[in-house]
């Protein structure tokens, strides 16, 4: 219940919906109601909103949110202090159907995700790679996807273990914590080729197995997601009794958001990228209250 709540909500007030919503509410109390003061306010509200927007507002919020955590750099004797590490990379949905070849079907975020989590894998000795694989798509698509991804970038495929059936982090949370505590008795690595696949195995399941992580050590958890994300991500992992080190990617701002413009010459005009940003930023600050609500 509280998945769908929380997902409404953020598809009714993400800036550029909201926008609409304001400016279709003001048309109508406008054009057919007697209050037309009220009607011109929201006319106004949804230009202040579309201007704010399109200007980047919410643009310095996410640049800090997504300096919290540094980028995961380790040394070598970190990589072997890590040797064993399970590494969580959090998933984006993939479409029901689609006729596009499987490498097309996920989307940029995701793979910069995979490709995060691919990097710091191969860096830890024995690490293992436990990747969320959300949306509507069948278990073989997404298998299909993992096959072909890792036989590009040459990573070995029974190192990996895929879990399906989350839809926020929270159940991810749960799903993750789930397959390590499955995967730690275990004294070796699949002898299959293919990815440990949980797909009945949801987070609300009456099994759902909660085993103790306290004999694990602190650091046998990496959690690979969007920058602007991990900060939520990571308070959502440590509830589920887990103690995650922080490896963003994906960042939106590669310098810090400044007042002005350099290209003086021209018009400062709204664009998409900055909606883009806005719309991130509001969404990550949606996320951390409804955390903080429940």
């Amino acid at each position: 219940m509280l998945f769908y709540l929380k997902k409404t909500i953020s598809q009714f007030l993400m800036p550029l919906p909201l926008v609409c919503e304001c400016l279709l509410l003001g048309f109508i109390l406008t054009r057919f109601t007697q209050y037309k003061k009220t009607g011109r306010f929201f006319t106004l509200l949804s230009l202040l909103l579309f201007l704010l927007s399109g200007y980047g507002f919410g643009r310095t919020y996410l640049y800090n949110l997504e300096r919290r955590y540094p980028s995961f750099e380790p040394t070598p004797e970190q990589c072997e202090a890590y040797r064993g590490a399970n590494i969580v990379v959090l998933g984006q949905g993939m479409p029901e159907s689609s006729d596009l070849p499987v490498r097309y079907q996920e989307n940029y975020v995701f793979e910069r995700r995979l490709f995060e989590g691919v990097r710091v894998a191969k860096l830890i000795p024995e690490s293992r790679l436990i990747i969320s694989m959300a949306g509507e798509a069948t278990n073989t698509i997404k298998q299909l996807f993992l096959d072909e991804y890792m036989s590009l970038v040459n990573f070995p495929t029974n190192r990996i273990f895929m879990f399906t059936t989350a839809r926020d982090t929270s159940e991810e949370a749960k799903l993750a914590r789930q397959v390590i505590s499955d995967a730690n008795f275990r004294t070796s690595f699949p002898s299959s080729n293919c990815p440990l696949l949980l797909p009945t195995a949801t987070a609300s399941s009456p099994n759902f197995r909660t085993l103790e992580l306290s004999n694990f050590r602190t650091n046998s958890l990496i959690l690979t997601t969007s920058a602007s994300h991990i900060p939520r991500a990571m308070k959502i992992f440590q509830k589920a009794g887990m103690d995650p080190i922080a490896a963003p990617c994906d960042y939106t701002d590669g310098e810090k958001p400044t007042v002005g413009w350099k290209d003086w010459y021209l018009p400062p005009l709204p664009n998409g990228k900055k909606f883009d940003q806005s719309e991130r930023a509001f969404y990550e600050w949606l996320g951390n209250l409804f955390e903080s609500l429940f």
